[in-house]
């Protein structure tokens, strides 16, 4: 394995060389801004950035080695590490540890108080987590065991010929919690004449009509003479950065309104490349940052456009450091529009887990992405009830800028009631302007973002 430290003064220099000397399979390992240069302690230096990249010699010469990447195009900078070379680095960290824990009881006083309050902190950090899961299970138990017992008034029995059972099963196929299910049912049949209470078309209409008056949608990203700052954030693959893209190209060439991009997410190289494609192609800038204050910086620039759109490197819901780091970023300054971006094929668990993460957060929107890969549409619909957060925009799939549609009430209504998933039409279905599908074409969406 080869790895190397390039410094340069922007990003986009530091990834040009990175290109040049390591080729197509480099991985950044790690980047942070530094001072070179000046004298008298440092007082006239100047930043740079610094960037630690990596590739391996010998996949490099066997194109790849077979090593496949993982869902966003990039390979874990361990996989491509020969066993012999893993096996020498397991033994390093293991007697670094070793060293390091015998350093600590070679401590006396306030440093092994220290060691042991971080010892006990991160002890309650995990004994947090077990009881989060826990906490998950038996919500998880308690709805499975109300779905069994649960029967519609009015037949005992449970026959699904009854049309409120056959809702009732449609619903919970569709992923939707059993409470919440039961509770649409409950209130769709008082708005039943008891006539009609036997009806299958009376009894669709009426929960259609329940779950539009339930179901809150923020309305277009930008109204007219409107400026507004966008932050996305969410878990890695969740289709940040080609969401960000579908709205850029949506507004700047349909809307002819003025669009900024910048991103925060430089740990991958693809993902900058993907956004420089379409910022290129839409005739959009796009500004690379590292720190909070290279992003205020980028914003201040851009600060004559209508839109500016932010994009951020995904973190998961468990990484308490990388959502502290989230926290830091939403407070920038200028006033943002946070929207949280969740993937539709998502268990349940996981997004009630991931919402308890994303709480210490001040999220605005939620935006659900990935429909056309997902089987049930109830998270949506119990995520949505759960935070009493509106629902933005809906992602059918990869095409730029097609397959993005603002949320709408009757649209979640016709998921759930089992209606199909691409639009038959609308604004945001219409065929593609030139520009973006050429940018579209050129960042190549059927095989996902080029690497470096």
């Amino acid at each position: 394995m080869k790895i190397k430290t390039y410094q340069a003064l922007t990003m986009r220099e530091a990834l040009k060389s990175i290109k040049e000397e390591l080729g197509p399979d480099a991985v950044i390992l790690s980047t942070k801004e530094v001072r070179r240069g000046g004298h008298l302690f440092g007082l006239f230096s100047r930043p740079v950035i610094e960037v630690t990249a990596a590739t391996d010699d010998a996949a490099r010469a066997t194109s790849g080695g077979g090593q496949a990447p993982d869902r966003n195009g990039v390979r874990s900078p361990t996989e491509s590490v020969p066993a012999v070379q893993k096996s020498a680095f397991l033994n390093a960290l293991h007697a670094s540890i070793q060293s390091a824990g015998e350093a600590v009881d070679a401590t006396p006083g306030q440093a092994r108080q220290n060691h042991c309050a971080s010892a006990a902190a991160g002890v309650e950090r995990e004994l947090r987590k077990q009881l989060e899961q826990i906490k998950a299970e038996l919500r998880s138990l308690h709805a499975m065991v109300r779905s069994m017992e649960w029967k519609p008034v009015g037949d005992p029995k449970g026959d699904s010929s009854v049309p409120e059972e056959r809702l009732y099963q449609d619903l919970v196929a569709q992923g939707v919690q059993p409470l919440t299910a039961e509770s649409l049912l409950t209130e769709t049949k008082s708005r039943l004449l008891p006539a009609d209470r036997h009806l299958p078309v009376a009894w669709r209409q009426a929960l259609h009509r329940t779950v539009t008056e339930h179901t809150k949608v923020s309305g277009p990203l930008l109204g007219p003479g409107e400026q507004k700052i966008v932050l996305f954030i969410g878990a890695t693959g969740v289709g940040k950065t080609t969401t960000i893209a579908k709205l850029a190209a949506h507004y700047r060439v349909k809307e002819k309104r003025s669009v900024a991009l910048i991103t925060l997410d430089t740990y991958r190289m693809a993902a900058v490349e993907q956004l420089q494609t379409y910022a290129k192609v839409l005739g959009v800038t796009l500004d690379l940052a590292l720190t909070r204050r290279e992003a205020l910086e980028g914003i201040r620039r851009r600060r004559s456009s209508e839109l500016i759109l932010i994009d951020t490197a995904g973190r998961s819901p468990m990484d308490a450091e990388g959502l502290n780091e989230l926290k830091d970023l939403v407070t920038i300054g200028p006033p943002l529009e946070t929207h949280l971006v969740l993937s539709a094929t998502t268990s349940e668990r996981d997004l009630l887990q991931a919402l308890t993460r994303y709480a210490r957060l001040p999220i605005d929107r939620l935006l659900f992405t990935k429909l056309d890969e997902a089987s049930g549409f109830g998270g949506i619909l119990d995520t949505m009830l759960l935070t009493g957060l509106a629902l933005s925009y809906f992602s059918t799939g990869q095409r730029v800028p097609d397959d993005l549609e603002l949320a709408s009430p009757e649209r979640l209504a016709n998921l759930l009631l089992g209606g199909p998933v691409k639009p038959s039409g609308g604004p945001q279905a219409s065929p593609p302007n030139e520009s973006a599908r050429r940018a579209h074409e050129t960042a190549g969406p059927g095989r996902g973002p080029r690497r470096v």
